[in-house]
């Protein structure tokens, strides 16, 4: 392989992956937020009755 590829490739491919991680912890923690978020408004609409 050419020496060039190799130098471009890798910091895209530490990029990719940080990006990656990134935005599936974002996901996460948004559909936690939801879930939480959810959950107290159905237990506040249940206590509510």
């Amino acid at each position: 392989m050419d020496p060039m590829i190799i130098i471009v490739s890798t910091p895209l491919r530490i990029a990719a992956s940080y990006a990656l991680a990134l935005a599936a912890g974002a996901a996460l923690t948004f559909g936690w937020r939801i879930a939480q978020s959810y959950r107290s408004e159905h237990a506040t609409s249940v206590s509510g009755y």
